[in-house]
């Protein structure tokens, strides 16, 4: 559970599906603040960006907790003592899924930076599946800062997408 402070979650993915003879790359970035949610998709070099439903922040960051949980079902994994940003910390490496919700993936690795009182800070998955019969490697990352409530760094495509998803 996160205390009554602000955070900065930052969310990416990338998507490689893999063909006969190229490979089709996927990345998105997702962000929120209080009024605001965008999303970024590259997708071969070509850039997309829509508008997100209107739930806040913190509804996305209850659900970070199932998503932690879930990644870290794994089959073997170490843990050592870590400095992060200045601050003491756990680092979590970790290989082959034993369940949950990716139990179909193959060769699955999962890294968690944790804080001593167990808030996870970072978390990255890489896994490989074939979820309709096109085999794809996907990566994800969330990351969770805390910040001054009235600072928030916007990412550098910001500004184009505000002006790419503006209503008439």
């Amino acid at each position: 559970m996160l205390p009554d402070r602000t955070y900065r979650y930052n969310e990416s993915r990338r998507i490689v599906y893999l063909e006969s003879d190229s490979a089709t790359r996927i990345n998105q970035s997702v962000f929120r603040n209080r009024s605001l949610g965008l999303q970024r998709t590259v997708q071969d070099s070509n850039a997309t960006y829509a508008r997100l439903g209107g739930s806040r922040p913190n509804v996305r960051l209850r659900n970070t907790p199932i998503v932690v949980q879930q990644a870290l079902w794994v089959e073997n994994i170490s843990v050592d003592r870590t400095t992060w940003r200045g601050e003491p910390h756990y680092r979590l490496d970790g290989r082959g899924v034993s369940g949950g919700l990716y139990g179909f993936a193959t060769g699955y690795r999962v890294s968690a930076i944790v804080r001593e009182d167990g808030l996870v800070r970072r978390l990255s998955v890489n896994y490989t599946e074939s979820p309709i019969g096109r085999e794809r490697v996907v990566d994800f990352t969330i990351t969770i800062d805390p910040i001054e409530r009235d600072r928030l760094d916007a990412p550098p495509w910001l500004a184009e997408a505000l002006n790419r998803t503006r209503t008439p």
